[in-house]
């Protein structure tokens, strides 16, 4: 009859492999971050576990992954895989969002952009002038520009565009428009137009009163590039406090610098903290 030990109803763990121990029948041991299971007994140091008729393979350790704290090391950063492993993508600076590279093969941060969007918002401080600095860029084609224009007296509002080191254009504005008006006792209309001018001024005046805003909607074609002229056009809407007034205006400017950005200002008083301008840039494809 065959006899039960007890004690060997189940695997015992006999912790590493040694050579001066004796093994039998299910003792497992660990040696060299793999673990064996004894299928035959032995004396000891007379069978290691490469003797495959004394011992079986149970695990193996695989191959060491990254140590991703060692990789990502900065607070924000990003872990991503390329083509060889896991790598480090530092963390982007304020307004920036994720996005593909170029290859579409790895992550990287760049600035919000699609086909039309809000680049930047601005309000009257109480100045003359209310600038916009280094707004156009090549990202966009045409740019669209919204404005209400709150002035403290009655003004004519004009329009200068800036080169890339943000000093103003005072040369060079052609342009031509046309002006229709109603007050409570009369209308009419009249032309306002300009050659080699040192500003663009569509037509005056706004007036400060409740109701005492221009309108302005300003389109301008590719700003940014050089070696072209400028061509802007304008729709502007005001009520001086007795006349409405509606202006429609195009305009060249005949300067084949890159514009970075623009002013408005005024001939009398000052643009109120009333007053705001958004730009947007749209893309023609």
């Amino acid at each position: 009859m065959a006899t039960l030990n007890l004690g060997r109803i189940k695997p015992v763990f006999r912790g590493a492999y040694s050579g001066s121990t004796a093994y039998v029948v299910d003792d497992i041991v660990t040696y060299g971050d793999e673990c064996f299971i004894c299928i035959q007994a032995h004396g000891a140091g007379t069978q290691a576990t490469s003797q495959t008729a004394y011992w079986k393979k149970l695990a193996a350790k695989g191959t060491d992954g990254t140590d991703v704290g060692t990789t990502i090391t900065t607070q924000g950063d990003i872990l991503y895989r390329d083509g060889s492993g896991l790598q480090r993508l530092a963390k982007g600076t304020a307004g920036q969002a994720l996005k593909m590279n170029t290859a579409a093969n790895a992550p990287e941060w760049g600035t919000i952009s699609s086909d039309f969007v809000r680049i930047v918002t601005a309000a009257g401080d109480g100045t003359s002038v209310l600038d916009l600095d280094s707004c156009f860029s090549a990202d966009y084609e045409n740019y669209r520009i919204l404005a209400n224009i709150h002035t403290s007296a009655a003004a004519n509002v004009n329009i200068r565009l800036q080169d890339s080191s943000n000093t103003e254009i005072s040369s060079g504005y052609y342009y031509a428009g046309t002006q229709n008006y109603r007050s409570s006792s009369a209308s009419g209309g009249d032309t306002k137009s300009a050659w080699n001018s040192d500003k663009w001024q569509p037509e005056e005046s706004v007036e400060t009163e409740t109701e005492g805003y221009g309108q302005i909607i300003v389109q301008i074609s590719r700003p940014f590039v050089a070696s072209r002229y400028t061509l802007m056009q304008i729709d502007y809407h005001c009520y001086d406090g007795s006349t409405f007034r509606s202006v429609q205006s195009h305009c060249s400017l005949r300067n084949d610098a890159q514009m970075a950005g623009f002013r408005f200002y005024v001939t009398s008083g000052n643009i109120t903290s009333s007053s705001s301008i958004s730009v947007y840039g749209i893309k023609n494809s």
